[in-house]
């Protein structure tokens, strides 16, 4: 043992104790030279009230209240030591003060060993986040027990500084707008790290309509999108579990990991976790490292995913800021439906990228060969059935009464939203009575209805001019209320178009007088509002039919008005 700690450049078997005095002499002569090693340690040893003194010093906090300057610094605490020194009668001819920077190297040593020995002392000179990470690692460990994609997953939502274009028609032409920054939400396994889906949105926040799109898209088969018209491609092997893996059917955690965002407390979402027998884990404030695959994840999608080197956005691959983002976003003319297929993408193509922790494998062939070579100790869990009471994943159950009448020939019905929903084949003996509905998120077109005794009634769909538009409550209610104060037509064919040329002329207006462009939040809620219907381009808005005026014949014989004579 003693030879191998002898192997070890300046490692000792026991703490150094050094015998010989320490130097004397004014600054500036040869005797005043420090030579040798454990001067300061011995200084110290010979003057313990300094010593203490000091180590009070180290652990106070700064007198400032400044941001800036509320952190302790080594050339603050040397002037202190020097002073210190003069106080406590050590001589000008002795060691530190005949030095020429009164032993400020050793000292500044002596400060890193001390806060490393008390990491209490680290707020003080390095700040409270700092003094917040210093427990991470110190509990107890938890042990890895999850071997299978399926067992334990994290999610979590980042914002990427890329800015995209939108193009709204305003009284002087087509103009591109700048729309807001891309939220990012995914969905990662642990063992092997697998992408499963990836959702994004333009606005301030993201919410919880999008964690639920995330899920579902996890539990829908995925097929590649047409991407070669904007210049990209998928790799060899490419894709999503769900939809890449042959007999790998929607995915159902054991446990999934997520930070304590305000849209993850959403009642839907805890339901569409729980009704897949998941179990879900809020992480501590400030402790991601309790997630560390979702934010590795996200590093490495920038990295080595390509999420910082979009031309539009506001940091380059070195993480060094761009100028002027959303003039450099008008001039490569990014449009926001490009961002969407691009992150489908990078997030398609890190499946298939090899991983050195894999054994030089992607992410999609670790899993393939788990299944494959260790098929007995793979474990799929089913989702449970659904019954009344417990719609499926991504639905909601609701409790509302039917109306109808008979006399006027009004169908049972049921109002969600200012949207009745019925069938021709319903039975009239429903009116009056309560039923139970699983309403899908994100659609609202069509529900489940059931009578209270838990037997199918069947699909309902919605009526009227709105019935059409697929989008969440929110979305629904939005309109609804602009319908109500006149702003959009009630009889409109197509709802989704007018809340679409309304956002148009909202982000028109905003943009009007403006010298530098910014972000529009209209045109953000407008390419949010086009996302979620599914188009790429907004319609022209309905042309309106001229009116004919007719023109009565002038009876044969009728001799023509004079106006000029003023009827004489």
């Amino acid at each position: 043992m003693v030879g191998w700690y002898a192997l070890k450049r300046r490692a000792r078997v026991k703490a150094y104790l050094r015998t010989a005095p320490l130097s004397q002499g004014l600054f500036g002569e040869p005797a005043a030279v420090a030579r040798g090693a454990g001067l300061f340690q011995m200084f110290l040893g010979t003057h313990p009230d300094l010593q203490s003194k000091l180590d009070t010093e180290i652990r106070k906090k700064a007198k400032t209240h400044s941001f800036a300057l509320s952190k302790q610094t080594k050339a603050a605490l040397s002037r202190f030591f020097k002073k210190l020194c003069e106080k406590q009668g050590v001589s000008d001819a002795s060691y530190p003060l005949n030095t020429r920077t009164c032993a400020a190297k050793s000292l500044a040593r002596y400060v890193d060993s001390y806060l490393t020995a008390h990491p209490g002392a680290i707020a003080s000179w390095y700040g409270a986040e700092a003094a917040g990470h210093v427990g991470l690692g110190g509990g107890s460990e938890r042990i890895d027990f999850a071997r299978r994609a399926t067992d334990v997953a994290t999610l979590d939502a980042h914002c990427i500084d890329c800015i995209f274009t939108i193009v709204v028609d305003t009284p002087s032409g087509p103009q591109p707008m700048v729309v807001n920054r891309v939220w990012i939400y995914a969905l990662c396994s642990f063992n092997p790290p697998v992408l499963w889906s990836i959702a994004a949105s333009f606005g301030d926040q993201p919410s919880s309509s999008i964690v639920l799109e995330m899920l579902m898209a996890a539990r829908t088969p995925w097929h590649p999108k047409d991407v070669a018209s904007i210049g990209l491609h998928y790799k060899d092997g490419a894709g999503y579990p769900h939809g890449s893996i042959e007999g790998l059917g929607p995915p159902n955690f054991d446990l999934v990991l997520v930070d304590n965002a305000l849209q993850h407390f959403a009642s839907r979402i805890l339901s569409a976790f729980r009704r897949m027998g998941a179990t879900v884990e809020f992480c501590a404030v400030g402790q991601w490292a309790q997630r560390a695959i979702g934010e590795r994840l996200f590093g490495t999608l920038e990295v080595r995913g390509g999420l910082q080197r979009l031309p539009n956005g506001m940091a380059k691959f070195d993480g060094k800021p761009t100028v002027a983002p959303a003039e450099r976003a008008l001039a490569t003319g990014a449009r926001w439906s490009d961002a969407l297929l691009i992150l489908d993408v990078i997030g398609a193509n890190y499946n298939a990228e090899a991983h050195k922790r894999l054994g030089n494998r992607s992410p999609l062939e670790a899993m393939h060969a788990s299944r494959t070579f260790s098929a007995e100790q793979w474990f799929y869990r089913p989702t449970p059935p659904a019954s009344f009471l417990r719609a499926e994943i991504g639905m909601t159950v609701m409790r509302r009464p039917f109306a109808g009448n008979l006399k006027r020939g009004e169908r049972p019905y049921v109002e969600i939203d200012k949207l009745r929903y019925s069938h021709h084949d319903i039975d009239w003996s429903l009116i009056g009575t309560a039923g139970i509905f699983h309403y899908p998120e994100g659609d609202g077109t069509w529900l489940r209805a059931f009578d209270e005794s838990g037997k199918e009634i069947g699909v309902l769909r919605a009526t009227g001019p709105t019935a059409s538009f697929k989008c969440s409550r929110a979305l629904r209610k939005t309109v609804n209320n602009l319908i109500s104060q006149g702003e959009l037509d009630g009889d409109s064919d197509d709802v989704a178009r007018d809340y679409a040329l309304y956002l148009q002329r909202a982000a028109a207006a905003s943009s009007e007088g403006k010298d530098s462009p910014k972000i529009n939040a209209p045109a953000s809620q407008m390419a949010e509002v086009l996302r979620i219907d599914g188009r790429t381009v907004l319609p022209s808005a309905p042309r309106e039919k001229p009116k004919l005026v007719v023109v009565t014949p002038r009876p044969f014989g009728a001799r023509k008005p004079n106006w000029g004579s003023n009827g004489a």
